[in-house]
């Protein structure tokens, strides 16, 4: 996949998409080619919800995923997010908003345990050159965690 990142520009291996709930990660989706994270939002929750019977308090995720469709999804649902506020900052004192704003800093923090996880299993398992070419094997080995050679 062509990234345009600063290491290469060009990038190997699968894209997954992952939940991590309560320090276990879920693999909801992989493929290898591009897709567009965002539009999995949905999918993610309601795969939460079918896994553990009721939807998350709270998603914090990446940028990425904040667009409108997945914030109005996420309101119907009485969801809150860690997304950056859209429109014209609210009319509150300086105070208040500087609060709100360490609080979304401090929940958008936790996401550094998904991506360390990636980094982990792309150092220490090799998993961004899946090798596995039996029918959906580069899930299998992702689920796994694990490069067979």
């Amino acid at each position: 996949m062509i990234r345009g990142k600063e290491k290469g520009s060009v990038e190997f291996g699968i894209k997954a998409h992952v939940a991590l709930v309560d320090g276990y990660a879920f693999l909801d989706h992989a493929q290898f080619y591009p897709f567009h994270e965002g539009n999995l939002l949905p999918d993610s929750v309601q795969a939460h919800f079918n896994r553990f019977g009721q939807y998350p308090n709270t998603i914090v995720a990446d940028q990425l995923y904040a667009t409108r469709t997945n914030r109005t999804w996420l309101k119907d649902r009485s969801i809150t997010h860690a997304f950056k506020p859209i429109g014209k900052p609210p009319d509150i004192p300086q105070q208040q908003a500087k609060a709100q704003k360490s609080k979304r800093r401090k929940l958008n923090n936790s996401r550094n345990a998904i991506e360390g996880l990636f980094g982990h299993l792309k150092s220490r398992f090799k998993l961004d050159r899946t090798t596995w070419l039996v029918e959906n094997g580069h899930e299998f080995q992702v689920r796994l965690g694990r490069n067979y050679y």
